[in-house]
């Protein structure tokens, strides 16, 4: 079984690599379409990129033109556990 140490290490450069830059590129540009063909000139006051990474998809959106700023957010397994009546953080 791999160790936290070695899936870091196989990730560390992951995102600096050009080739994945290039990959992360067409994706955002595909995810834009897919929203614009699917909002059909709706206009959002916000929207919830599951996933967001570093954010590329909504940085798109905002350079188009949306009303609002958009801005990704992080999901952080604790703090969905602390926002749980009854539950503590583990």
């Amino acid at each position: 079984m791999a160790n936290a140490g070695s899936i870091i290490a196989v990730y560390n450069d992951y995102y600096t690599d050009g080739k994945i830059a290039v990959k992360r590129e067409i994706a955002s540009n595909q995810s834009v379409g897919h929203i614009e063909a699917i909002a059909q000139g709706q206009s959002f006051e916000s929207i919830l990129d599951i996933g967001a990474g570093e954010g590329a998809v909504l940085d798109k959106l905002n350079k188009k033109g949306s009303e609002r700023p958009l801005a990704p957010s992080r999901y952080q397994p604790v703090a969905s556990r602390r926002s749980r009546p009854g539950k503590s953080p583990t």
